[in-house]
């Protein structure tokens, strides 16, 4: 096979699953591997893959075919089919597993966000509790040093209430 004849067929597989990561991208969100389902989910999984991948084989074979000058019969096909629904299988789980790594690093950052914001907000509510403590004391001195000036310095008394 030639340099270009197989970069054309592999360039239709690579468009062949830019146009299928989408539909795995929805599937993955839609169907989310979890720890309470991962047994039924990956076994749906399983068999999403096996059904998109062999889809896609069955629509890149003919492209393959032409590409390359392959006959268009059923035992090629089957042996098209054989030889790559491996390494396809794979791609499909690849996007799967990046789809869900994205996920969860996404919640990861939403919690950690989550933290920092009630972090915050108990600082805050610790700043107001001693803000009420200070402000009855400096009030109570305050009136104290008044009514202290009162019976020496009445005038002086008058400003410090002004």
């Amino acid at each position: 096979m030639s340099y270009l004849t197989g970069l054309l067929s592999q360039a239709s597989a690579c468009y062949l699953w830019a146009l299928a990561t989408p539909l795995v991208l929805w599937l993955a969100r839609r169907y989310r591997i979890e720890r309470r389902n991962w047994v039924r989910r990956s076994l749906l999984h399983f068999f999403l893959s096996l059904g998109l991948v062999s889809v896609i084989l069955l629509i890149n074979y003919p492209i393959f075919a032409s590409i390359t000058g392959a006959p268009i019969t059923r035992f090629w096909l089957f042996r098209f089919l054989y030889v790559n629904l491996d390494r396809w299988l794979l791609i499909y789980w690849v996007i799967l597993m990046i789809s869900h790594a994205i996920n969860y690093y996404n919640n990861y950052r939403k919690g950690e966000l989550k933290a920092s914001e009630l972090r915050t907000q108990l600082v805050q509510s610790q700043l107001e509790a001693l803000k009420m403590q200070v402000h009855p004391h400096f009030l109570f001195n305050t009136l104290h040093s008044i009514s202290a000036m009162l019976s020496k310095d009445t005038e002086g008394a008058r400003k410090m209430i002004v």
